[in-house]
């Protein structure tokens, strides 16, 4: 019961920064990309369905999917929510003071954005952890959801409800890691 598959935390959080819309843009960028950062290569649809097979023909890679494309909206949206939030003056402050793109976004945009952008954090962070056990439990692999699908099969019910009191622990324990790092960020 004790091999949770930590490695698809950071892996599932790279998917999402990976992900990108029709344009080429990533999740999270502000424009479009200057000189060759932004520019992707366009593979011909037949490729491109040729590789998604390929990719979802494994369970592991289909999993880091999932949990990318559940876990990135709430940080997403928290972070448009945040950048909607700006008080209008904090603009006209950064243009009367001619600040520059960079200076305006870091003493600005990042510090008035930065609460809603760990609440979005603090949700995803759990909502991926829901997520990796539901794909556990569908793939089999070993770990808190495995084992809590083959109990369930075998109908122990004393270690089902150890495997609910471990998710909910486990998940307690993740949020408060990301509070104290939310903590730790606003201090410095």
């Amino acid at each position: 019961m004790g091999n949770v598959e930590w490695h698809r935390f950071p892996l599932g959080g790279q998917a999402q920064l990976e992900i990108r819309d029709p344009r080429g843009r990533r999740a999270g960028d502000f424009g479009y990309g200057h000189g060759d950062i932004g520019r992707t290569w366009v593979i011909c649809g037949r490729e491109r369905a040729r590789a998604r097979r390929r990719m979802f023909r494994q369970s592991e890679p289909a999993a880091l999917f999932t949990i990318a494309l559940c876990s990135m909206w709430p940080t997403v949206i928290n972070t448009m929510q945040g950048v909607r939030s700006i008080p209008q003056d904090y603009t006209n402050v950064a243009k009367v003071l001619r600040l520059s793109t960079w200076k305006q976004f870091t003493k600005i945009s990042l510090p008035a954005t930065l609460p809603y952008m760990f609440t979005g954090y603090r949700l995803s962070l759990g909502l991926a952890w829901l997520v990796i056990v539901a794909a556990e439990m569908l793939t089999g692999t070993p770990g808190v959801g495995g084992f809590l699908w083959q109990e369930y099969n075998s109908l122990i019910y004393s270690h089902i409800l150890l495997c609910i009191l471990t998710i909910g622990v486990v998940g307690f324990t993740l949020d408060r890691l990301m509070g104290m790092a939310e903590a730790r960020l606003r201090a410095a």
